[in-house]
């Protein structure tokens, strides 16, 4: 008799993307009276779908998406047919998004418009068709590519998502000419961007390794993946070609020519050592560059997404996407050389905490508690997908 894979991971994932949403949309908690007489009438009368602002309206599709990304599969203990779960997924997120708008009329800095629920419920939808196309090829453990490491796949499509913001082509052959341009006119190439670059794609290369799982799949994997996304900057809004990046990529091709002992599938374990090292070092001179600190320093923020929740919707999802897939990745990188799962997200959050204390010192940065929270939830996320994956592999046993 074999066993199904459990329900409740979903059910508790998607019951934390609620609780996401609530504390994204109620965030700051400073309530007031309405200025408005009737809320529901005036939100009524926002109604009319606009798109002048193109990075709030993939912010808000990105922020309901993890809602239908859970929530579908963790109903089919109840509801088997796909359709039916995902249509009951667009009820929740109309009606979450509906009622969060309407509790932004009694807070502070907050306005309330349907432009915010357009996308709201897109992005539930979305994130619910993903799930019907994805989830079941990760339960079935070895069939694909990709979904014999889910961890490692997951994380790919951070790194994807993260690079390829705001993911609409352009027609315009101005724009790939722009895109194009600042590495054929007067590249400029600076150390620190090299080495960051290369840290970006060594982490990126060695993900889809350990998704490709075959040592003859070790190189032109990666040579296909950086030719994807650098051909798709050129094609995508608001984005560009770097000399740097590319310089940091060239090398990364070089480190992976490179044969060694292997591990298991064929994988060098110095060079997922030698990964994680880097990662290490990098995330943390990129929290305390230029290492100017100051005598006195400011507060430290308990207020966990405090920054995010300010300024530009698409430049603070960026900063989200780029966070949780460096942070993630480290962890995993970690578990993957032998530590505990648990172990090795608790030192990556206790870095950053540490880092983000030291950042109170630091002048024009926000000291707070998200990172560490990111690292947190990141190694929650983790410890979930794996106990999804061992009734399957109970199964194949």
């Amino acid at each position: 008799m074999t066993r199904s894979t459990p329900r409740w991971p979903y059910a508790l994932l998607a019951l934390a993307a609620i609780g996401f949403i609530l504390y994204g949309s109620l965030y700051p908690f400073e309530f007031r009276h309405a200025a408005v007489r009737d809320p529901l009438a005036a939100l009524w009368a926002t109604r009319a779908f606009s798109l002048d602002h193109m990075g709030n309206l993939l912010g808000n599709i990105l922020f309901y998406m993890p809602l239908g990304l859970f929530g579908v599969p963790a109903l089919r203990t109840a509801i088997r047919a796909p359709a039916p779960r995902l249509l009951v997924i667009g009820v929740i997120g109309a009606v979450l998004s509906i009622s969060m708008e309407l509790s932004q009329f009694w807070i502070v800095g907050r306005v309330s418009t349907f432009n915010d629920i357009y996308p709201n419920i897109a992005g539930a939808l979305i994130g619910g068709l993903a799930s019907i196309v994805i989830t079941p090829r990760l339960e079935r453990r070895g069939v694909g590519g990709l979904s014999s490491e889910p961890v490692a796949a997951a994380l790919l499509l951070l790194f994807l998502a993260w690079r390829l913001f705001p993911y609409v082509p352009s027609l315009d052959l101005h724009q790939y000419w722009s895109a194009v341009k600042p590495i054929l006119v007067s590249p400029h190439v600076t150390s620190w961007a090299i080495a960051s670059y290369t840290v970006r794609w060594l982490v990126a290369a060695e993900l889809v390794s350990q998704a490709a799982r075959r040592a003859s799949l070790a190189l032109w994997p990666v040579v296909v993946v950086m030719a994807g996304v650098f051909l798709a900057k050129i094609v995508i809004v608001h984005n560009s070609l770097s000399a740097s990046e590319l310089v940091g990529a060239a090398m990364v091709l070089g480190v992976w020519s490179i044969p060694g002992p292997s591990t298991a599938y064929g994988r060098p374990r110095w060079r997922t050592a030698l990964v994680a090292l880097a990662l290490a070092v990098f995330i943390v001179c990129e929290r305390l560059r230029p290492f100017e600190f100051a005598t006195y320093g400011h507060d430290f923020g308990w207020m966990p997404f405090t920054s995010l929740l300010h300024g530009s919707m698409s430049i603070n999802s960026i900063a989200l996407l780029e966070k949780s897939f460096l942070y993630g990745s480290l962890i995993w990188l970690l578990h993957r050389l032998g530590w505990p799962l648990i172990s090795a997200g608790v030192a990556v959050a206790l870095g950053l905490f540490i880092t983000s204390l030291a950042e109170t010192h630091l002048p024009g940065r926000s000291a707070e508690i998200t990172d560490t929270l990111i690292a947190l939830l990141m190694t929650a996320a983790f410890w979930l997908i794996e106990r999804t994956q061992r009734p399957a592999a109970t199964r194949d046993r």
